[in-house]
Formats: structure tokens, sequence, C-alpha cells
């Protein structure tokens, strides 16, 4: 009896070490994708910022407000192509940052304009 008991403590505890590590890899993946995001959202914020102090953002009409994913089409480029990643939509009052992905452009990140205006004082920039 003793020796079954053994066999089956140590597979308890076998399938619970795997269970903690395995839950344990899974929390980190987690945080390292959520501080990467966070990352790449204040990177593109300061990019935005540098867009807009240099106004180069280009305007775009939307009566709905933007959402991560969404396509833009603007008017009056060449070629249909933007020269900047930097779109203001004045009627939703959001700042967009845009890439052509699959030769589409696409909504990446989005901002408000206290976002870009907290951004430009950060900077000591107006």
């Amino acid at each position: 009896m003793k020796f079954a008991s053994n066999v089956l403590l140590r597979l308890f505890l076998g399938v619970n070490v795997c269970t903690v590590l395995s839950v344990s890899a899974s929390v980190i993946q987690n945080r390292v994708t959520s501080d990467n995001a966070i990352a790449a959202r204040a990177k593109g914020l300061e990019n935005l910022a540098k867009h807009v102090k240099a106004d180069t953002c280009w305007k775009v009409k939307a009566s709905a407000p933007w959402k991560l994913g969404d396509f833009v089409t603007v008017g009056g480029t060449e070629y249909g192509r933007l020269p900047s990643t930097c779109v203001y939509s004045p009627q939703t009052q959001q700042f967009l940052q845009v890439s052509y992905l699959d030769g589409e452009l696409q909504v990446t990140q989005v901002y408000s304009r206290k976002e870009v205006r907290n951004q430009l004082s950060i900077k000591g920039e107006k």
C-alpha cells in the first residue's frame, strides 16, 4: 500500500508542477505582450506629436469615431499615398496613426486631442 500511494503522490506532484509552470509561462507571456503594446503606443504617440508640431497631419472627414483596423481613404494625394503617418479627424477630434497594410491605409493607433496635447506639453512644446 505504501508503494502505491508513493507513486500516486509523485504523479500528482508532477501534474501540479507542470500546471504551475504552464500558468506561470502564460502570465509572463501576457505581461510581456501587454508591455510591448504599451511601449508601441507610447512610441507612436511620440512620433505623432512630432507630426502635429511640424503641421504634417492630413485631415480626413468622418462622422463616426475611428477604431483600430479601420481603412482610411484620403483625397488630394498623388497616387493616393500619404507622405505622413498622421491623420486628424476634426469631426471626431481624433488623431490617427496610420500605415499601409496589404496596400491599404489602415488605422494602427487612435489618440485623443488631450493625449497629443499632453505629449506636446511633456516635450515642452505648444
